[in-house]
């Protein structure tokens, strides 16, 4: 079972890691955004590159398949980082915007040098793909595209940018740059460009951990979270619907603070279909309120409603999720009267009211540690957890990711691909010309066999007249013989 940690101080990850690594063969990945010198690599991109190399090496279409796939979830991720998803009137610039990203993607992948097929150069090619062109009406992008092959599938994906005029192809690429703007930052290049230490694939399949540490200083840093939790999940799916729709492993998102992140797109589907899909969630919120604010009143009832237990404590005393607790614990029926007394009767009423299980007042007033559990199927109890040490759990030393020394950056340029694309397409031109002689060859008839000379006969004819009268055995035939052949030689004359 492999899992992920959002950890907002990075003390879970120096406190596990080493035991997880250590006791249980956890291969651990730390995505430190406080401190990227200390943090291993996440590069976006890295199944897209690796499938594009497996596609390049052997041919096998599947390959192709699966980068083009992991290409368009990375490009939906960021377009969709904000969370937003109806775009109304604008929705046009956004999906081609979508497209221009995919393109460039699968154009990095196959074409950029070594170690360049990052998130920082899709900006960069992106950012010289818009300068103007030294052709009079003809966009620079659509001379760096019809450079492509007709079949190349990244000229496909293109398509609708290619038949934009150039004030929607100017909106549709600064479109895509302000998405992809949030990855500009130098310590942010430390982790982003370089090789991921762990890829979706592996975290299904074996046990890893992957820690991701948020700083709470810099909320700018945030919408990264949000990015690799939404590309993960949408990787994970993809890999369950090749194993049938489920993973053969069951994983876990341990989500701290979620309700402080960015809005997670598709978050109400996240939670109710990860199930089925052997993904389990564990989410901790401090209010309700957060994901209300984040989601939606419909969307916040979504995510809770499909919260199959729920463990709460620790109200303050002006919290109102007090007030939601109390109403999902439900009533309980008991007896209730009033006695009244006269000079000379007394009185008693009893009557069966309903009162909450556990009201307002006394969810705010319960002891520390604690806590209300409820689960689906179950009645609701009311017991204490105690900390990790009390039931004798220790750590050992802490977790540490050798700090590194700042790594020179290496970016794809325009130029570089299109002598790439260039070589690319004469190669193909190539191939499909002796192709094309080896198939000819292949139809032509074979040549029938040149006859033999035949050998000079020396044999003479025999002479009609020399033939002697042996020769003819029957009576008269001699004579009619030599008739015909003096008719013969008088017709010639």
């Amino acid at each position: 079972m492999s899992f992920l940690v959002t950890d907002t101080k990075g003390d879970i990850y120096g406190n596990t890691a080493t035991t997880a690594e250590k006791y249980y063969g956890y291969a651990i990945g730390i995505i430190d955004l406080r401190n990227p010198i200390k943090s291993h690599g996440i590069n976006m991109l890295n199944l897209v590159n690796h499938y594009t190399d497996l596609y390049l090496k052997d041919g096998n279409l599947t390959h192709k398949a699966k980068a083009e796939k992991y290409a368009k979830i990375t490009a939906k991720t960021i377009i969709y980082s904000t969370g937003q998803t109806d775009f109304g009137q604008n929705a046009y610039f956004y999906d081609t915007a979508e497209s221009i990203i995919t393109t460039t993607i699968l154009l990095l992948a196959e074409f950029s040098p070594p170690n360049t097929s990052h998130i920082i150069s899709v900006y960069k090619l992106i950012q010289e793909l818009i300068e103007p062109s030294k052709v009079i009406g003809v966009s620079n992008f659509k001379l760096f595209i019809d450079k492509l092959t007709p079949e190349h599938k990244a000229r496909w994906f293109a398509g609708a940018a290619l038949n934009s005029n150039e004030p929607q192809l100017l909106n549709v690429f600064s479109t895509a740059l302000s998405r992809l703007n949030g990855f500009i930052d130098s310590e942010l290049e430390q982790i982003l460009c370089f090789d991921s230490c762990i890829n979706t694939e592996s975290f299904c399949r074996g046990k890893t951990a992957l820690y991701v540490v948020l700083p709470e200083e810099d909320n700018t840093k945030h919408f990264l979270v949000s990015l690799i939790i939404q590309q993960m999940y949408r990787e994970i799916l993809l890999i369950a619907d090749e194993n049938g729709g489920k993973l053969n492993d069951c994983v876990m998102f341990y989500l701290e603070e979620i309700g402080t992140l960015p809005k997670i797109d598709n978050m109400e589907m996240i939670f109710s279909a990860s199930r089925s899909r052997h993904v389990s969630i564990i989410a901790n919120i401090q209010s309700f309120q957060q994901l209300r604010q984040k989601y939606g009143a419909e969307g916040a009832d979504i995510i809770i409603d499909n919260c199959q237990n729920t463990i709460t404590g620790g109200f303050a005393p002006n919290a109102t999720s007090a007030k939601t607790i109390s109403e999902s614990l439900g009533k309980q029926t008991i007896l209730s009267g009033s006695i009244s007394r006269g000079n000379k009767n007394d009185s008693t009423s009893l009557q069966m009211i309903a009162k909450p299980l556990m009201s307002i007042e006394e969810l705010k007033t319960m002891p520390k540690f604690r806590f209300i559990v409820m689960k689906t199927g179950k009645h609701p109890m009311k017991t204490d957890l105690k900390l990790f040490f009390k039931w004798g759990v220790t750590f050992e030393e802490q977790y540490e990711v050798k700090a590194q020394a700042e790594r020179k950056i290496a970016y794809a340029s325009k130029k570089e691909i299109e002598e790439a694309i260039i070589k690319n397409s004469l190669e193909i031109q190539k191939r499909n010309q002796q192709a094309e002689q080896q198939q000819k060859k292949a139809e032509e008839p074979q040549n029938p066999p040149e006859p033999k000379e035949q050998e000079p006969n020396n044999k003479k004819e025999p002479n009609p007249s020399d033939r002697k009268d042996e020769d003819f055995p029957l009576p008269g035939v001699k004579d009619d013989f030599k008739r015909q052949t003096r008719k013969g030689r008088d017709d010639r004359c």
